[in-house]
């Protein structure tokens, strides 16, 4: 039972820090109507997260960088995608 705790505790704590540092960048660019969109989602949801297959822990070089993670990305553009492929 702790290895799955561990593992939802991880997905959450990932989830967490992406969501943060999301609405960080967010709220620098002046961008309320996305942020308060963030605001109501739970660190908890795991459903895009692979849990069956082959995992590959490889040892890395440089460490990965949150912020350059969420440069590219554009929420309101996933959600009219996800509103058009709904459609």
């Amino acid at each position: 039972m702790s290895v799955l705790r561990l593992i939802a505790n991880t997905i959450i704590y990932d989830n967490s820090a992406l969501l943060s540092g999301l609405v960080e960048k967010l709220e620098k660019q002046g961008n309320k109507k996305v942020v308060d969109i963030l605001a109501s989602l739970s660190p908890v949801a795991w459903s895009h997260i692979q849990l069956a297959g082959n995992c590959i822990f490889a040892s890395r070089e440089e460490i990965l960088n949150l912020q350059s993670m969420l440069e590219g990305v554009d929420p309101l553009f996933e959600s009219a995608l996800d509103d058009e492929l709904a459609a």
